[in-house]
């Protein structure tokens, strides 16, 4: 929740925002909870939760608030507005079909990976046995660090060393796993490493057991749309299939993926 002061933006909005991410982290909250957590008169509280009630954003089961389907409806818009974001949507499902494994495209959003698509094979669906990215729900709309993850790293590798050490001083390097990079020093390196081959690694560093492989997209101007992942279980990821045909498969389809861009932006044009 932001705490910068800033003469542009509306209290009782950031208010209305605040009560809305902490209902989402607590998975649910009551009055009392909100009022608490927020330092706010219950009076508040509970006019901010009527007009969020009153407008689909919030909903009331018992004495607990949680979040409505309003937001499904307004993120189903956000993600799918941009032409080059539902093609490539499309390209995560097909290599799902292709592969038999699972498939995340993820956007950088304000310094974290978002993930707009995740699509699987239903006989191979790695996050709904395990329990995700480290125990975490893991689906559409889901936040998490970029040093851990294969899509993550292909992200930072775009950026310039001032943008990621930004993003680093924010969110932090946290410790999945034994495996996970911890030091700007060693990220650095494998963002060196990452530019070089085009496509990233993921082994076994955002979840123990998952080995992933991401590869940024490219728009038409050579600008970062988003990047697209790959991933299971180690004991389906061979070194041979890690290494070698994973990476050969997601390249070709984000290949084929920049030239349906370039088609369809030039042919509005």
């Amino acid at each position: 929740m932001p705490t910068d002061h800033n003469d542009n933006i509306l209290d009782t909005t950031q208010r209305s925002l605040d009560i809305v991410e902490f209902i989402q982290d607590q998975n649910g909250a009551t009055m009392a909870d909100i009022t608490a957590e927020l330092d706010l008169v219950k009076s508040t509280t509970y006019k901010h939760l009527q007009t969020l009630r009153h407008n689909g954003y919030v909903v009331k089961e018992g004495e607990q608030y949680h979040i409505g389907l309003k937001f499904y409806n307004l993120g189903g818009y956000a993600r799918s507005r941009k032409k080059q974001h539902k093609l490539a949507i499309e390209t995560t499902r097909e290599l799902a079909n292709e592969t038999r494994e699972e498939v995340d495209m993820v956007v950088e959003n304000d310094g974290r990976g978002l993930i707009l698509e995740e699509s699987y094979h239903p006989e191979h669906r790695y996050a709904a046995s395990d329990g995700g990215m480290g125990n975490q729900e893991y689906h559409s709309g889901t936040y998490y660090h970029l040093h851990c993850t294969a899509s993550g790293k292909a992200l930072l590798a775009t950026m310039s060393k001032e943008r990621v050490n930004e993003i680093v001083d924010r969110w932090g390097l946290p410790r999945r796993t034994e495996n996970t990079i911890t030091s700007k020093t060693e990220l650095f390196d494998e963002l060196k490493d990452i530019k070089q081959r085009g496509f990233a690694y993921s082994d076994e560093e955002a979840v123990e057991g998952l080995r992933a492989v991401g590869h940024r997209v490219k728009g038409v101007s050579g600008n970062t749309i988003c990047a697209i992942s790959l991933f299971g279980p180690s004991y389906r990821m061979t070194d041979t299939r890690f290494r070698k045909e994973i990476p050969k498969i997601l390249r070709s389809s984000v290949e084929t993926l920049e030239e349906k861009i370039l088609n369809e932006m030039t042919s509005e044009y």
